[in-house]
C-alpha cells in the first residue's frame, strides 16, 4: 500500500468534487465515491436517491455502523486493487477523513464556489435528487455543513483539507490548481 497515492475529495454540493475527479480520472487515477456508498443502500431499502434521501441515509449509516462507515466502505472496493492512484469523493465527515488519512497517506483537497455557481451548477447536471428550489438548496447545505456527530460536518471537513481549490473560474483554471496539487504531492 506504500506506493499508493490516494487523493480524497471534498467541497459543497456543485463545487466541482466531480470536476476534479474526472480530471483526476483522465490521470489515471481510479475512482470511487462515499455518496455510491449511500446510493448502495438506498438501493437496497428501495429509496429514490434525492439529496433529502442521500442526507438521511448517510447519517442513519454513520449512526449504526460508526461515523468512518462510509470510509471503510469505499476502502474496501480499493484496497486491494492492483492500481497504485486513486480518487475518493464526497467526504462529508471528520471521522472518513482521519480513516481514509491512515491509510497509505491520503490527502484532501477541498473544492469551493460561491453559492449561486454551486446552485446552477446543481440545477444543470440532470440528476433528480438536484431539482430543488434555491430555497431548498440552502436549506440542505445548512443540514450538511454542521450537523451532530453522527451527522454531516462539512464545515468541519473543509477545515482539515490539505489543498483548497478555487471553482468559481473555468474548467481549465480548475485543471492548472489541479496539476499545482498533484505536483505538491
Amino acid at each position: 500500500m506504500s506506493n499508493q497515492k490516494i487523493v480524497a475529495i471534498c467541497g459543497l454540493s456543485g463545487s466541482g468534487k466531480d470536476a476534479v475527479a474526472d480530471y483526476l480520472k483522465e490521470k489515471g487515477f481510479e475512482y470511487t465515491s462515499l455518496s455510491d456508498r449511500i446510493r448502495e443502500e438506498c438501493a437496497l431499502r428501495k429509496l429514490a436517491t434525492h439529496r433529502d434521501n442521500l442526507i438521511k441515509v448517510g447519517n442513519e449509516i454513520r449512526e449504526k455502523f460508526g461515523r468512518d462507515e462510509l470510509a471503510k466502505r469505499s476502502w474496501e472496493k480499493i484496497k486491494n486493487s492492483a492500481g497504485n492512484k486513486f480518487v475518493i469523493v464526497s467526504l462529508r465527515h471528520p471521522d472518513e477523513v482521519n480513516f481514509l488519512k491512515k491509510q497509505a497517506g491520503m490527502k484532501l483537497i477541498a473544492v469551493e464556489a460561491p453559492i449561486d455557481v454551486r446552485y446552477q451548477r446543481n440545477a444543470s447536471r440532470g440528476r433528480a435528487e438536484d431539482f430543488v428550489t434555491l430555497e431548498k438548496f440552502k436549506e440542505q447545505e445548512t443540514r450538511e455543513r454542521s450537523g451532530s456527530v453522527n451527522q454531516q460536518q462539512l464545515d468541519r471537513v473543509i477545515a482539515m483539507a490539505d489543498f483548497k481549490i478555487d471553482n468559481s473560474g473555468t474548467l481549465e483554471e480548475l485543471k492548472e490548481q489541479v496539476e499545482e496539487v498533484l505536483a505538491r504531492i
